[in-house]
């Protein structure tokens, strides 16, 4: 929870390059970015509710403020994959690209973000930031670990944890 805070916080404007599987907190390493990009061939998935714990790091009001309450709840809780076309078309990520021309495209963002002026760059992520925050605040998320704790001797959170184990 204390590394998306510290990635989401940072002055410096952040790109991420998602290649592949992005799964739990990597979704959410992604969703602390400024900006997000995926090959064709990523697809995101947040297997918790499959697993029997709760997805903690404060991502609930995370994808909320991302994906709106109705997209959050269903990939929370069914566990759905979402493709790299699906999370362009629902405002995950900025872009989808060949996997060939991911990092170049990625390159080409940044390069461009540098010709902006820092101080307009940090202002206008503090002033995103605080939209976001008054959208869906996250304050709550200390309850995280307690949370996880009871789920870890929940009989049905421990029963769907075999099951996920023995697929």
């Amino acid at each position: 929870r204390r590394m998306i805070q510290i990635i989401s916080k940072m002055r410096a404007t952040t790109i991420a390059a998602v290649h592949g599987h992005c799964i739990g907190g990597g979704w959410l390493l992604m969703l602390a970015c400024d900006f997000r990009y995926a090959s064709n061939c990523a697809s995101f998935r947040l297997p918790e509710a499959d697993i029997g714990i709760p997805l903690a790091w404060g991502a609930v009001p995370w994808l909320t403020r991302e994906a709106g309450s109705l997209l959050a709840s269903e990939l929370i809780l069914t566990c759905r994959e979402l493709g790299a076309a699906e999370a362009l078309s629902r405002g995950m990520v900025n872009g989808v690209f060949d996997a060939s021309a991911l990092m170049a495209e990625v390159t080409a963002v940044a390069d461009r973000l540098s010709l902006h002026s820092p101080l307009i760059l940090e202002t206008t992520k503090a002033q995103l930031a605080a939209a976001k925050q008054s959208l869906c605040p996250d304050g709550y998320g200390f309850t995280d670990a307690h949370v996880l704790y009871s789920a870890l001797s929940d009989e049905a959170s421990v029963r769907a944890r075999n099951r996920y184990l023995e697929l």
